[in-house]
């Protein structure tokens, strides 16, 4: 029983970039060690046999569908004795963050958005990832694919961020029909709602009183694009939403 015989596996869109792939990379490999599976204060990470791990210390036991390289150059180590013994410490290292936390699952706070979320990466990524999806499912229903237990969630998450939106903005939601479709406050919010949920845009569309999907998916384009002004800062008061 468990994730393995149970439901769909995970699956993360992640941004090749900055040190996004590498967190996920270091995320699965210390799996073993969130979950106990050996002694954190007395054996090493590398002594867990069912993981990959191992062989990433030793290439001469790993198998040909291992590639390796990638994850240690973007820790900035090399595929060499002296990048895998860099790798083993900094492994050590995690290792010993988890077992001296009062909470190991969250001992790194990026895992929180990696458990939770669907896209891994800067906010351009994550903005580009949900255009795409907005369009790849374009005349299709969600509930569809995913149940409607998964949409209400998605619509419940995008309710309490819209809330949230409103409150730091100090707007009441009875104004968004009296305002303008394109308001400045209506495209962050809306932008705040793109950058965290699965929610369908019609839904943030019809939420925010945007009049149709094209005025949310350009808004959100111009607050995620700003680099001074108004929209800018905008977006920056409305980014200290902490979920």
């Amino acid at each position: 029983w468990g994730h393995l015989f149970q439901g769909r596996y995970k699956a993360l869109l992640v941004d090749g970039g900055g040190e996004y792939f590498s967190t996920v990379a270091s995320y699965i490999h210390l799996n073993p060690a969130r979950a106990h599976c050996f002694d954190l204060t007395g054996d090493e990470l590398s002594d867990f046999s069912p993981s990959s791990y191992p062989c990433f210390l030793q290439p001469s036991e790993r198998p040909d569908w291992l590639v390796a390289k990638r994850v240690l150059n973007s820790l900035g180590f090399g595929d060499t004795v002296a990048g895998h013994a860099m790798y083993r410490d900094y492994m050590n290292r995690r290792v010993f963050e988890i077992a001296h936390s009062d909470c190991p699952a969250d001992a790194d706070k990026a895992w929180e958005e990696i458990r939770r979320g669907w896209v891994f990466g800067s906010e351009t990524f994550c903005i580009k990832m949900r255009n795409e999806a907005d369009r790849t499912a374009t005349g299709h229903r969600r509930d569809s694919h995913s149940g409607g237990a998964a949409l209400q969630h998605d619509e419940a998450t995008a309710e309490r961020f819209l809330k949230k939106g409103l409150h730091i903005l100090q707007l009441e939601r009875a104004a968004l029909e009296k305002m303008k479709k394109g308001d400045d406050r209506k495209k962050v919010i809306a932008w705040l709602i793109r950058k965290n949920t699965c929610v369908k845009i019609e839904w943030i569309a019809e939420a925010l009183s945007m009049g149709n999907v094209a005025t949310v998916s350009r808004g959100t384009g111009e607050i995620e694009s700003a680099t001074d002004g108004y929209l800018l800062e905008l977006r920056l008061k409305i980014s200290e939403f902490k979920d």
